[in-house]
């Protein structure tokens, strides 16, 4: 049955990549593949009996449409995997049994590609995590401290799943489940890790990484894969009086999303150690003594009428540098620390 709901709604199936790659050296297409380059994994639209396919290679992304009546028209859409800034792969569920990998990637729109159900999605996020997630795309090496097991020191547990309903859960537990299920690079490290419901967000060395557990019986899931470059700016904001949440706001080059907003439950997560990983990550690690840089600047001296017109205009008064550092390396922790 999911082969005929696969062929009329046009979801791909997985064929031999070998053969695809020998069919399409020596017959279809002799001069599309490079000499060293191997395709490994290939799909074939309508359940595998239609005329479109989609070649995962060791370089690219191919997405071959023919069009027509008579399928002479072909149009081939190439996508570097060095172009790929973030991806996400969603498993089929009970109803819903497409599975779907979104592809964002540097200059285009967002390219949507919906498979059969049973092909191995993890598979094709392994792959993806392989040829994506290489060295320049991971952000600024940051030293992997070992993870903290659960702790009642809300502040303390900086790698901590943090959960709604003020459970933390072992970190190093779950980087080792999903490493079992190809879900993480083996040398990839989870550094800052917080829970909502079923929902999940992560701060690894490799990427930020939301996994998303859809329906009632939460058997379809997506796990989405964002590359630490396509991180432009971020903004964090402190609990109030009313407002319990904190909050992190990321601004991303990412073709229809450019803000991505996180809340964290305040007491059970520390935004600072947050805003610390992520500005370790963009900025790098830090090797100069704090105060080497930081210009010593008496603090401006005005009369009182031009207070009032400063106060009232809003305008910005220097500051002692010096100061000012050492404040912001305490209370709160916003600067970087060598």
């Amino acid at each position: 049955m999911s082969k005929v709901v696969g062929f009329f709604c046009d979801n791909a199936d997985q064929v031999d990549a070998a053969a695809t790659e020998t069919r399409i050296r020596q017959e279809d297409y002799p001069k599309l593949l490079q000499q060293d380059e191997q395709i490994v994994m290939a799909f074939v639209g309508r359940s595998g009996k239609g005329r479109d396919s989609f070649l995962f290679t060791t370089r690219r992304l191919i997405l071959i449409d023919r069009k027509g009546l008579t399928g002479n028209k072909t149009e081939f859409v190439i996508i570097p995997n060095s172009s790929i800034q973030a991806f996400s792969v969603e498993t089929a569920g009970t109803m819903d049994s497409d599975a779907e990998l979104t592809i964002y990637a540097q200059g285009m729109k967002t390219t949507k590609l919906k498979f059969c159900k049973g092909i191995d999605v993890f598979a094709l996020h392994h792959h993806l995590n392989t040829v994506v997630l290489k060295e320049g795309f991971t952000g600024a090496a940051v030293p992997v401290k070992d993870n903290e097991s659960a702790s009642g020191k809300s502040h303390s547990a900086l790698f901590s799943w943090i959960g709604d309903d003020n459970t933390q859960i072992d970190a190093a537990k779950v980087e080792q489940d999903l490493k079992e299920k190809q879900v993480l690079l083996q040398d990839e490290h989870v550094s800052l890790a917080f829970k909502s419901g079923r929902d999940s967000f992560l701060l690894s060395s490799h990427r930020l990484f939301k996994i998303n557990v859809q329906g009632v019986t939460g058997k379809k899931a997506e796990y989405f894969t964002i590359t630490w470059p396509s991180i432009r700016a971020f903004s964090i904001e402190t609990a109030g009086s009313f407002d319990n949440d904190t909050e992190l706001l990321l601004f991303t080059n990412l073709s229809g999303m450019t803000r991505i907003n996180m809340d964290f439950r305040k007491g059970k997560s520390d935004i600072f150690a947050v805003q610390r990983f992520i500005s370790d990550k963009l900025l790098g690690m830090d090797t100069v003594d704090p105060s080497a840089n930081a210009n010593a600047a008496k603090s401006g001296v005005f009369s009182t009428v031009t207070s009032v017109f400063s106060w009232a205009g809003d305008d910005s008064k220097m500051m002692d540098a010096v100061k000012m550092n050492k404040q912001y390396h305490s209370d709160p922790p916003l600067l970087q620390t060598c």
